[in-house]
C-alpha cells in the first residue's frame, strides 16, 4: 500500500477545523441544512483526499490490509490508531467529514432533485445486521473457515476507493461503484450502512467519543424534528434513548431544525444544561 503523508497532515487540519465548526458554528439558523460550509468542505475532501492524493490511506485501508497479512504489523496497528483517534474525538467525524468516498455519498443524497423522493431511513438493525455478517464472513474467509481460499479479502472486489485511482480493473468495483453511487441519490451513504468495515468498528467507537451530539432535556419539546431531519435513526435513537442507536455522521442536520435549540454538539463528559446550547447563526 502507498500511502500519501501528505493526507495524514492534512487530515487533522481538516478535522479540527470541522469540529471547531460543529462545537461553535454548526447551530441552528435560518438557512437551509446541510450548510454551505459543511458542503465546500465535503467537496474538498472529494477533490483533495480522493482525487488529488489518491485512495490511500483511507479509514478502510488498515483493516484490510490487516487481513491481507504480511507487512509490517506495527505499521498497520498504528494507521489503524491514527483512524481510530478522529473517531475517538468526535462521533465518526472521519466517516462524516475526511472519508472520500462517504463524502461523495453525501454529496450525491444532497442532490438537488433530492428533495422529491421519499425520505428513506433504513432500520438500523437491518444495516448493522448485513455489516455484521459481511464483517463475520470475511473474517471466516481469512482464517480459512470458510471457502476453499485462504487469505481471501472479501472486500477488495468490491473496494469502491479504487474510484480515487482510476483503477477499474476488475468489474466488481466497477459495479461496486456504479450501484453504490446510484443508491446514493435516494438512501443516505448506502457503502457506509451496509459495507463498510471501519464503519462497522467507528460504531463501537462512538461509545468512547470525547465530542458528539448532546440533548438538553429540559428544553427538549419533543416535537421529532430532529429525527425527521436525521437521515438515519441516529437521532430518533439518542432522543428516546435506545441502547443500540444508529451511528451518527456528525452532519449537523439535527442541530439546525431543533425550534427549541435543546441539541448542541460537544464534549460528552459535560452536561448540556450547564453547558448551554447557543442559538447563534453559523458563519
Amino acid at each position: 500500500m502507498e500511502i500519501s503523508f501528505l493526507k495524514l497532515w492534512l487530515w487533522p487540519l481538516l478535522l479540527l477545523a470541522a469540529l471547531w465548526w460543529l462545537v461553535r458554528g454548526g447551530r441552528r439558523s435560518t438557512s437551509p441544512y446541510p450548510q454551505r460550509v459543511f458542503l465546500v468542505a465535503l467537496t474538498l475532501t472529494v477533490l483533495v483526499f480522493g482525487f488529488a492524493l489518491g485512495s490511500s490511506p483511507n479509514p478502510i485501508d488498515p483493516l484490510l490490509d490487516l487481513a491481507r497479512g504480511g507487512g509490517s504489523l506495527a505499521g498497520k496497528l498504528l494507521l489503524l490508531l491514527y483512524f481510530s483517534c478522529f473517531a475517538l474525538l468526535g462521533t465518526k467525524l472521519i466517516c462524516g467529514w475526511g472519508c472520500p468516498f462517504g463524502a461523495l455519498q453525501e454529496l450525491l443524497y444532497e442532490f438537488p432533485p433530492r428533495h422529491r423522493h421519499a425520505h428513506r431511513q433504513l432500520p438500523f438493525l437491518a444495516t448493522m445486521a448485513v455489516r455484521t455478517l459481511i464483517f463475520g464472513a470475511a473474517f471466516l474467509v481469512v482464517a480459512g473457515w470458510l471457502g476453499s481460499n485462504p487469505g481471501t479479502v472479501l472486500y477488495d472486489p468490491i473496494n469502491p476507493f479504487r474510484l480515487f485511482d482510476f483503477d477499474f480493473t476488475l468489474a466488481t468495483v466497477v459495479a461496486s461503484i456504479v450501484v453504490f453511487l446510484g443508491l446514493a441519490f435516494f438512501v443516505y451513504r448506502p457503502f457506509c450502512q451496509l459495507v463498510c468495515p471501519f464503519g462497522w468498528y467507528s460504531w463501537f467507537l462512538e461509545r468512547f467519543s470525547l465530542f458528539g451530539i448532546r440533548i438538553n432535556r429540559r428544553r427538549c419539546s419533543r416535537c421529532s424534528a430532529c429525527a425527521h431531519a436525521c437521515p438515519l435513526e441516529a437521532a430518533r435513537g439518542r432522543l428516546e434513548g435506545w441502547p443500540l442507536a444508529a451511528d451518527c455522521f456528525s452532519c449537523a442536520r439535527c442541530l439546525r431544525v431543533c425550534p427549541a435549540a435543546a441539541i448542541d454538539y460537544g464534549p460528552r463528559w459535560r452536561r448540556p444544561e450547564s453547558a448551554g446550547p447557543s442559538s447563534a447563526a453559523p458563519p
